[in-house]
């Protein structure tokens, strides 16, 4: 048994590295690495709040923290939005949609109705004494079951006593490196003070039980350095304030969502800035300067925190902004199209399977489905915009035109600059290749007068592309008509969306918490 006490975090990692590497036992692991580990560890910190990470040689992602916290805050399990942050996150789904053991629905959403949240916040305005004010992470009928996302923090107490709220957190597994000091201490040490401010009361000590305390071999060296840094003292960072809101926690949690939303498709207008000046609450505001900096690069976002824990955090963020992922290539230029085109198709692929569009071949299913959206093009329906069958019309036209690689023709020139192989056959998921070449394609923001003609041009060009296909024409014909609509494809769907989204909609949305609408 080994029992710590801490200020904070940045007290705490250079005598937990230290002490996992070289007191720990080495054991192996499910998959074949080398682990240090203590077992059965107790760990208090006593200034919670103070959760930003500014010792020297860690350099945490404090966007990706930020963005995963408010993710489990809002009850969400999408890989969709989150993977804008944590580039690694589909790494750890099953169905490259989820988290399956995400801890946002279970504390938000148990069984999908039940709100423990509520529940602990009820119970403690209710009896400050309760010693029943518990959250339940693990689930048995799930997470007994074999899958990639099993949930390492199991059980929370939280304990109301002398005017401050305590809180315990029980965890069978820690990876010191990516899972206690990349998110949990973060993420939990948020909760608590959450909590506490909605109570109305200080935020106490934040206590961990752990069962398995380890650093994986990879990241021995960092631990070593970790080990022989020493903390730097910074001025205290703003915390959550309730004391001047009429909001409740989970409108604050939505306008937070609409703001992100706006920050980060447009980070480098004066609207972003106004966004983040009116938000009513300091520390959420706080948050949103540093995901306007993360997605625009300008440091004068930050500099309202110049001085503080959370200034020294973000600017000791990893250039590539992807916490503990060495060595891997930078995301693509962030383009809200093509993030909307990925989560729509990932969400349909989740319901029809990603094979659902060729799976009896290239007439029966290929052909049949292009000329569903082509008999549509212009109209939304049964749940789709208009702008959404023009995305589907394209992104049928790019599976097809990959397709028809693996059938021998050339490879597309919008594979240009792709890092992945390609091998006849061996693509079953197309997301990624699918996704470089939606990046590829021209940004030409077509005017709306411009769609109706391009549309007429779509129809046309498929009455040659299905001609071409009953009688057999050559490989290369039918690549030629596919690769002039698949261009006309994307301008038009462009332009809908845009059309659709519609910039002056979105700051009515973005600013309803003004009373604006």
């Amino acid at each position: 048994m080994h029992h710590y006490e801490f200020t904070d975090i940045n007290h705490a990692l250079p005598r937990l590295a230290h002490d996992v590497i070289n007191v720990g036992e080495e054991v192996g692991s499910r998959m074949g690495e080398r682990v240090n580990e203590l077992t059965h560890v107790g760990i208090t910190l006593t200034n919670p709040r103070e959760r930003y990470i500014t010792l020297p040689g860690r350099r945490a992602s404090l966007p990706s923290q930020i963005a995963e916290t408010m993710w489990v805050l809002a009850g969400r399990d999408d890989i969709g939005w989150l993977g804008r942050y944590l580039p690694r996150a589909a790494d750890f789904s099953d169905d490259g949609v989820t988290w399956r053991g995400a801890y946002g629905p279970r504390i938000r959403k148990w069984g999908g109705h039940l709100d423990q949240l509520a529940h602990v916040v009820r119970l403690l305005s209710e009896d400050p004494l309760s010693r029943r004010a518990v959250i339940s992470i693990y689930d048995l009928a799930i997470d007994s079951q074999p899958g990639k996302d099993i949930p390492c923090n199991d059980f929370i107490q939280f304990t109301s006593r002398l005017g401050e709220l305590d809180m315990h957190v029980f965890a069978r597994s820690n990876d010191l490196i990516w899972g206690w000091s990349g998110i949990n201490a973060f993420e939990w040490s948020v909760l608590q003070e959450i909590v506490a401010g909605i109570l109305g009361i200080g935020v106490g000590r934040l206590h961990f039980s752990i069962g398995s305390l380890h650093v994986y071999d990879r990241h021995w060296k960092r631990a070593d350095r970790i080990a022989e840094a020493l903390p730097v003292d910074h001025d205290h960072s703003v915390g959550f304030d309730t004391s001047r809101l009429n909001h409740s926690l989970d409108d604050l949690i939505n306008q937070w969502f609409a703001a992100e939303e706006f920050i980060r498709s447009f980070p480098q207008g004066a609207r972003a800035a106004e966004l983040i000046r009116e938000f009513p609450e300091p520390m959420l505001r706080s948050w949103l300067a540093v995901i306007a900096w993360r997605w625009s690069g300008n440091e004068e976002y930050l500099a309202p925190y110049r001085g503080t824990s959370l200034y020294a955090a973000a600017l000791q963020t990893p250039d590539s902004m992807r916490a503990d992922v060495p060595d891997q290539a930078p995301a693509p230029d962030h383009d809200p199209f093509v993030e909307y085109v990925a989560d729509l198709h990932a969400e349909k692929h989740a319901v029809y399977g990603p094979q659902s569009w060729k799976r009896r071949g290239e007439s029966i299913s290929i052909l049949a489905n292009i000329a569903r959206k082509i008999d549509r093009l212009g109209v939304g329906g049964a749940g789709d915009t208009a702008a959404d069958t023009v995305i589907d019309l394209l992104v049928y036209l790019l599976k097809y035109r990959l397709w028809l690689t693996d059938q021998g023709a050339p490879v597309p020139e919008l594979l240009d600059g792709w890092e992945g192989s390609w091998e006849p056959g061996a693509l079953s998921d197309l997301e990624q290749p699918v996704r470089h070449m939606l990046h590829q394609l021209t940004k030409h923001e077509a005017q709306m007068s411009e769609v109706p003609a391009l549309i007429s041009f779509l129809k046309y060009a498929f009455d040659d592309l299905e001609q071409a296909v009953e009688q057999r024409d050559a490989l290369s014909v039918r690549v030629e008509a596919v690769g002039d609509m698949i261009p006309a494809a994307a301008t038009v769907a462009r332009a809908l969306w845009n059309d659709e989204q519609g910039a002056a909609e979105m700051v009515q949305a973005y600013t309803f918490w003004k009373g604006d609408k």
